[in-house]
């Protein structure tokens, strides 16, 4: 269903065009890929349309380019992000080893450490733990970032 492109049936149909893999698209739909050529109009509310881009180097570039126009010194800060199971995860954990529910609202790190959980909970914890930081580091962060064990 599209909802979207519906006021623009000149690119809707274009779309279209494209996903069923028609044959000279240039031609048959001149005029549409002309328009997306044609810069966004201004409308003089200070919003600035949002680029898309295909690669990620473009994107750092053009946010580089942009953060320099500011007129105020740069600041940095640093986060200390860090995993957590679901709420039911823990929950369904704490009841598979006999252990109090209410256990669950503690953060997955906390209850690591905690004596109130035997050792063999908290090592197969600690483990599951250690492999979804694992899979957050290499597939949510970027290099120089790092999940906070």
């Amino acid at each position: 269903e599209v909802h979207r492109q519906v006021e623009d049936v000149g690119l809707l149909n274009l779309l279209n065009a494209m996903r069923e893999g028609e044959a000279d698209l240039i031609s048959k739909h001149q005029q549409t890929l002309q328009h997306l050529k044609d810069p966004i109009a201004d409308y003089g509310d200070g919003i600035v349309p949002t680029e898309l881009h295909s690669k990620n180097y473009v994107v750092d570039k053009r946010n580089k380019d942009e953060l320099e126009k500011l007129p105020n010194d740069i600041v940095e800060f640093t986060s200390t992000d860090e995993v957590d199971f679901t709420q039911g995860y823990k929950e369904d954990f704490l009841k598979m080893h006999k252990l109090a529910p209410t256990l669950a609202r503690e953060t997955t790190s906390s209850l690591i450490e905690s004596e109130m959980l035997p050792e063999e909970a908290r090592s197969e914890l600690k483990r599951h733990y250690e492999e979804l930081t694992k899979y957050a580091q290499e597939t949510f962060f970027e290099k120089g970032c790092r999940v906070n064990n």
